[in-house]
């Protein structure tokens, strides 16, 4: 048999089986099937027939059936596995579509851009940052952040949250954030940063209309974000807490926290705890009012008004000691943004995973400060029990740390 007949055939048997191959791919119900059907069987029938007519051995007519049948054996298993994680797809998304009313977001006008995988942000010692995302190359401006935060921090000063509209500058950020905290029973703070510098600063209280929030060491609260151009509206446990409008300076003063109740008849172990949070306290709000007279200072609404689009993910911050902030059920959806016909098929974790923290030094607006704040900005303390106003230095020298 001469060489040419021979490749003509190969050639037309390959076609054929290509032609073959696709017929599972636009023909096929929703389920997947393992089994062939008589229709594909007598394609394969013809195949081997047509190439039969065909001079040559029974052997390179059995090779040639052979690798034609893996050939549409592997194109069928292919159609069949996208088949199915499209539908897993689907059916996981299918809670966030029904989860976004809550937060008066429309989910048909948007798509969700990924549902994130669960995991840790561990940190230890003072003032480090820990970042995470699975998905840093998506952008946002308009969209919806959700995740079930599970909190062990020793400072109540530590946080948990979201980075948003992030120019990705690691050393001089510009960006906004929205973070929990255990103090005053919980705290949810919003913070923009212009070129590493905090500009504004907003302190909201959970718990004054989610009585569900649960600021102990081990609960989990779930904190969602909804930006829509100057409008950030923060959520927790499905409760609206409060909205900042980005256009806005910072508050003239900070709000009050709760202040530590100390029990009735407390046992020595209570006094001691109530002690630790009475210093707590006061070290903490101490700081706030610094933060919120320096946001005051460097306010600048021309270059705030530039964030509107960006990065986004998850962060933490140890001010000192252990702090770890565990993330689960987290999605994203960008509002706004039609359906993608590929949208990303976030049941297979991708390569660019990025929650090993990474120390960094401290933000310099973010470091306790000893300057003088004016009596003029500043809230007094309240008083204990006794009727005596509490002491930064000595609430300290209490609990056996030095005076800040």
């Amino acid at each position: 048999m001469s060489t040419k007949p021979r490749i003509a055939a190969l050639l037309i048997l390959m076609i054929i089986v290509m032609v073959a191959a696709c017929v599972p791919i636009f023909d096929q119900d929703l389920q997947p099937s393992n089994t062939r059907t008589p229709f594909a069987e007598e394609f394969m029938l013809t195949v081997t027939a047509r190439a039969g007519l065909q001079a040559g051995s029974g052997d390179d007519l059995a090779t040639q059936y052979a690798q034609a049948t893996a050939l549409s054996q592997d194109v069928t298993a292919q159609a069949e596995t996208e088949q199915a994680a499209f539908a897993a797809t689907a059916e996981a998304m299918l809670p966030v579509l029904q989860e976004l009313p809550l937060y008066g977001v429309n989910p048909l006008d948007g798509q969700v851009a990924w549902l994130h995988n669960p995991f840790d942000l561990d940190l230890d010692g003072y003032m480090q940052y820990g970042y995470a995302n699975d998905y840093p190359e998506i952008l946002a401006g308009d969209f919806a952040l959700a995740a079930d935060i599970t909190w062990d921090t020793k400072a109540g000063s530590s946080t948990c949250g979201y980075y948003f509209r992030s120019d990705g500058n690691k050393d001089k950020p510009n960006q906004f954030m929205v973070s929990i905290s255990r103090f005053a029973n919980g705290t949810l703070t919003f913070s923009a940063l212009v070129d590493g510098n905090i500009t504004n600063t907003q302190a909201f209280y959970p718990r004054g209309k989610d009585k569900s929030f649960d600021w102990l060491n081990g609960s989990t609260n779930r904190l969602v974000v909804v930006a829509r151009g100057n409008l950030i509206e923060f959520f927790t446990n499905g409760i609206k807490i409060g909205q900042v409008d980005i256009t806005k300076p910072p508050p003239s003063t900070l709000q009050l926290p709760a202040f530590p109740q100390m029990p009735s008849d407390a046992s020595e172990a209570q006094i001691a705890e109530y002690q630790a949070q009475v210093a707590q306290y006061a070290q903490i709000y101490e700081q706030m009012q610094s933060d919120l007279l320096e946001a005051q200072r460097n306010y600048n609404n021309d270059k705030i008004a530039t964030f509107t689009d960006g990065f986004l993910g998850f962060m933490s911050m140890s001010e000192y000691g252990l702090t770890k902030c565990q993330f689960n059920n987290a999605w994203l959806f960008l509002i706004g943004r039609p359906p993608s016909p590929t949208p990303n098929l976030t049941w297979t974790r991708t390569p660019t995973r990025t929650a090993t923290p990474t120390p960094k030094a401290p933000l310099a607006t973010w470091t306790p400060t000893n300057t003088r704040i004016p009596s003029s900005t500043i809230t007094p303390l309240p008083t204990d029990p006794s009727g005596t106003a509490t002491s930064v230095c000595a609430t300290s020298q209490a609990m056996g740390t030095p005076c800040p």
